[in-house]
């Protein structure tokens, strides 16, 4: 076995390691539909969709690590999964969302209200994605 044998076996182990390691960290995002028969959750399907939803989700999760300079997985917040939920209101129709841990939910009723606009949803997604991206205290 020459040099070039044993840094060719080190060089692919070191680089397998770092591919499981992104996996590992990979975020999982889910989009569910609640109340997809009603007004709101009929808006969503039709104007914003699951695949603009998933991918805004990506988006504001990429920009808010880039703006927070969270460049290795040792700076960031453990998400395993970020999941969107519509559900019918969340009290006020004025309120278009609440961020719980790794769970956003959307009011369909704002959603509704709004003509299911993809500039306001994306708003609301990119400040919501701050709140779970967000330390909260030592560990957290």
């Amino acid at each position: 076995m020459g040099p070039n044998y044993i840094f060719l076996c080190c060089s692919s182990i070191i680089f397998l390691g770092s591919a499981n390691l992104d996996s590992i960290h990979a975020v999982d995002y889910s989009v569910e539909n609640r109340v997809a028969t009603s007004p709101g959750g009929i808006t969503f399907n039709k104007q914003i969709g699951e695949e603009y939803a998933r991918s805004t989700v990506e988006a504001a999760t990429k920009f808010i690590w880039n703006l927070f300079r969270q460049n290795t997985h040792a700076d960031r917040k453990n998400a395993q999964r970020v999941a969107i939920v519509i559900v019918q209101n969340l009290g006020s129709p004025n309120i278009p969302a609440a961020t719980w841990g790794d769970e956003i939910n959307l009011s369909a009723d704002y959603i509704q209200q709004n003509g299911g606009d993809k500039r306001d949803f994306s708003g609301v997604v990119y400040h919501e994605m701050t709140h779970v991206w967000l330390w909260k205290g030592i560990g957290a």
